[in-house]
């Protein structure tokens, strides 16, 4: 199970136990791990194949990690000196490390939910649990925060809104923003219209051909099922609208 759904299914068992504050200190402890260990490792192989070639003049180059640039205080989880005097010693093979990703397809194949995000809707399984569309947005751009400090490249980070306007994704964009993050929206969701779909008789035609009930009630019938039909298919002129597969 790719680890942004791992990170999700621990966010709502704490969100059980009412614990959101702990939470919040815990997904700084999390990738705070990753970041660590991913630099760790790159220092080590850097000592075996070298540095990437453009590392001189890099900010790792002149010891600024990624925390560094967010002004955070790691934890004392770690021992954070030695590895730094390994990147001084060594430097390191990669320039960047780390970056959640949006895991759409693969998610949908191991039947876990996209991402770091929400869940799109419970219908994995049943438990009350506020989908994307009912958590404030700015909430989860805190979270993206959270995560940011520990994270040199970016997170794909996606912007759920019943009904986005220029207010409100401006609004947005100058939170995240404000919180530092690289990414401020990968993909602005959406939701769909749900109205009921309404059908009339004409009653003009009833009185001019006088049909039978029935026969009405099968052309309405029809009508119907071809409404459904076409509402089902894909359409290849809007194609981003449709997430069931990856045409």
């Amino acid at each position: 199970m790719p680890f942004d759904s791992q990170e999700v299914n621990l966010f709502y068992v704490m969100i059980k136990l009412w614990n959101v504050i702990l939470f919040s200190v815990l997904r700084r402890y999390i990738f705070e791990t990753i970041y660590y260990h991913a630099i760790k490792a790159s220092s080590e192989l850097a000592a075996r194949e070298g540095t990437y070639e453009t590392y001189k003049g890099s900010p790792v180059s002149k010891g600024i990690l990624q925390p560094d640039m967010w002004y955070v205080t790691p934890s004392n989880r770690w021992d954070w000196a030695v590895v730094r005097e390994m990147i001084s010693k060594n430097g390191v093979r990669n320039s960047l490390l780390v970056a959640p990703m949006p895991t759409a397809s693969t998610s949908k194949i191991f039947g876990n939910n996209e991402c770091f995000e929400p869940y799109t809707s419970n219908i994995y399984s049943l438990r009350v649990l506020r989908t994307v569309w009912e958590i404030k947005q700015r909430t989860v751009v805190e979270m993206a925060a959270d995560r940011g400090c520990y994270i040199d490249q970016s997170q794909s980070l996606n912007i759920h809104m019943d009904k986005p306007n220029f207010a409100k994704l401006t609004s947005l964009h100058f939170y995240a923003w404000k919180k530092g993050l690289k990414t401020g929206m990968y993909y602005l969701r959406s939701c769909a219209a749900a109205d009921a779909i309404k059908f009339t008789v004409d009653t003009a035609m009833l009185k001019e051909k006088k049909p039978s009930v029935a026969e009405v009630d099968k052309e309405v019938e029809e009508e119907y099922n071809e409404t459904k039909m076409a509402q089902m298919v894909c359409s290849l002129t809007n194609p981003n609208d449709c997430l069931a597969c990856g045409s």
